[in-house]
């Protein structure tokens, strides 16, 4: 057993709350790289309990925590995308990845995601989310995605100025 996995069990601590707050010192100090390294440690040392699929969803709650902070400590620069952008790439988990996406405002990778893996409600979301942030090509993109599949592709104010039957 390694110190990490002693004092985590000694003292009855909560493992994603720990590597939560080793993230955030490291993402509050600029040095998202260093994340990187604890994901790697990680799953390195055997992950969890030996269970992959265990490992995999803790490592993608703790990107999900980190893309969320970092932007938030410290906004949407070109310099901070590109340092979440490998982050992001390690999650597993579709929608974690397509969130992760939208937090960046990476809108186009996030609606290309869900138009491959089929999941209109992201769509809906990447939509809202490009009326947001003014990403008229992404918005377009959605709305053509929607209209195709028979889900609500118009804005929320073209959806008012439709008249109603019945």
């Amino acid at each position: 057993m390694t110190a990490r996995n002693w004092i985590i069990q000694d003292f009855n601590l909560s493992s994603l709350r720990v590597y939560t707050l080793t993230a955030k010192f490291f993402i509050n100090e600029s040095r998202i790289d260093e994340v990187e390294k604890l994901l790697q440690a990680i799953a390195g040392n055997g992950g969890f309990s030996g269970d992959a699929a265990d490992t995999a969803g803790f490592c993608d709650e703790l990107i999900r925590n980190c893309v969320e902070m970092a932007i938030g400590a410290h906004g949407s620069s070109s310099h901070i995308k590109s340092a979440l952008e490998a982050l992001i790439k390690r999650v597993a988990d579709v929608g974690t990845k397509i969130h992760c996406y939208c937090v960046t405002g990476q809108l186009k990778s996030a609606y290309l995601l869900a138009n491959r893996t089929g999941r209109l409600s992201d769509v809906r979301k990447i939509l809202r989310q490009a009326e947001v942030l003014n990403q008229g090509h992404v918005k377009r993109l959605c709305q053509a995605k929607l209209a195709g599949e028979g889900g609500s592709g118009g804005s929320e104010s073209a959806a008012m100025g439709r008249k109603t039957t019945g």
